[in-house]
């Protein structure tokens, strides 16, 4: 009888969820999400003399959004408000074109022609090199635990499982930028965009 019942609720009453927006930002600093749909809405400009421009955004799993500027800068947004603060200034020495968050809550950058991979631990407020040997001219993001980035010539598609580097596909010319888009468990879409 439970069994029946199992099979009668998930047939009648199963459904499928979109409710993930993607957040994108352009070169005047003006923020914007672009839903399921791919409809585009205006939320705020990022005020670029006090933040500098913005270069990357990173969502943590707790739904919290971050970016990364020219101006070597980690900045907190805060959509609803339209806000956002300074949290960490970075090492000089170049841009930081690809940020991610993860599940250990940091974020994860690299200098651009560098060859240096951070971590920027939120409960301690401490920037780690992680590994000397990451360098991209574009974005992060994680596929099945794996760190996935364009290659610094933009000829692969790499993956770092935290101890070795190997390519895992090839780029297409100008691949700066990853999405995720989960639909559920078993289905986890990434789309390059140049």
């Amino acid at each position: 009888m439970l069994r029946s019942g199992l099979v009668f609720f998930f047939i009648f009453f199963s459904f499928k969820l979109y409710c993930q927006d993607i957040y994108i930002i352009n070169g005047n600093n003006e923020l914007k999400t672009l839903d399921a749909n791919f409809a585009v809405s205006d939320l705020f400009q990022i005020n670029i003399s006090q933040a500098g421009q913005v270069i990357d955004l990173a969502i943590t799993p707790s739904g919290k959004l971050y970016g990364v500027t020219g101006s070597l800068k980690i900045i907190e947004i805060n959509p609803d408000s339209a806000s956002f603060s300074v949290i960490k200034t970075l090492p000089a020495g170049a841009n930081y074109p690809g940020m991610v968050a993860n599940y250990s809550n940091e974020l994860i950058l690299a200098k651009q022609f560098q060859r240096e991979l951070y971590s920027y631990n939120f409960d301690t407020d401490s920037l780690d090199l992680i590994e000397d040997s990451i360098s991209t001219p574009g974005d992060f993001t994680y596929y099945e635990g794996n760190l996935l980035y364009p290659g610094l010539f933009n000829d692969y598609i790499k993956s770092f499982d935290g101890t070795k580097i190997k390519n895992v596909g090839c780029s297409v010319p100008l691949i700066y930028t990853f999405y995720n888009v989960f639909d559920s468990c078993g289905v986890n879409n990434i789309y390059a965009i140049d």
